[in-house]
C-alpha cells in the first residue's frame, strides 16, 4: 500500500468517449474481487470492494479533458481526530474505503488547449474529508488527520 496514498498523482490517459465508473479497489488481491472476498497480506485481511451499481462514474467524450478526480483510500470511520489510534482497527475492510476529490493541480503546457469537461457529479458518500493537497510532512498516519 505504501506510505504515502493522498498526494495527488495526476495521470493522463487516451480512452475511447463513453461512460466509465470505478468497478472495484483492492489490496494484495490478484484479481478484481468478486463481492464477498476478503484479501489478505500475512494474515491480515485488507479492504477491498467490488461495486455492483452505485459508484462514481464519469463521462469522456471526444477531444475534450475530462478530470475523473483523485480516488484515495480514506479511514471512513467516525473519530475524533485529537484522540485517535489508528492502529487498532488495523486495515480492517469495513474501516476503509475509497472516497473521491477532485484535482486541484494546474494542467500541464500539453493540456491547456483542450476544452475541459465540468467534474462529474459524484455522491457526497464517495467525497474525501482529507483537506490537503499534500500530506504534511510530521503526519505519519494517513487516514484521517486534520491540516494544519
Amino acid at each position: 500500500m505504501g506510505s504515502n496514498q493522498i498526494d495527488v498523482k495526476v495521470k493522463y490517459y487516451a480512452v475511447p468517449a463513453g461512460r466509465y465508473r470505478l468497478l472495484a479497489y483492492t489490496f494484495s488481491c490478484n484479481m478484481v474481487p468478486p463481492p464477498g472476498t476478503v484479501c489478505s497480506y500475512h494474515g491480515t485481511a485488507l479492504p477491498t470492494e467490488r461495486y455492483l451499481s452505485g459508484s462514481p462514474t464519469f463521462t469522456i467524450s471526444v477531444n475534450q479533458l475530462t478530470d475523473a478526480g483523485d480516488f484515495i483510500l480514506e479511514y471512513i470511520k467516525p473519530v475524533d481526530l485529537t484522540t485517535v489510534d489508528l492502529f487498532k482497527d488495523r486495515l480492517s475492510d469495513d474501516a476503509y474505503a475509497i472516497r473521491w476529490r477532485p484535482i486541484r493541480e494546474p494542467l500541464p503546457n500539453a493540456f491547456v488547449a483542450l476544452p475541459i469537461e465540468p467534474l462529474p457529479p459524484v455522491s457526497s458518500q464517495f467525497h474525501s474529508r482529507i483537506e490537503c493537497e499534500r500530506r504534511p510532512k510530521n503526519k505519519t498516519v494517513q487516514f484521517p488527520f486534520r491540516c494544519d
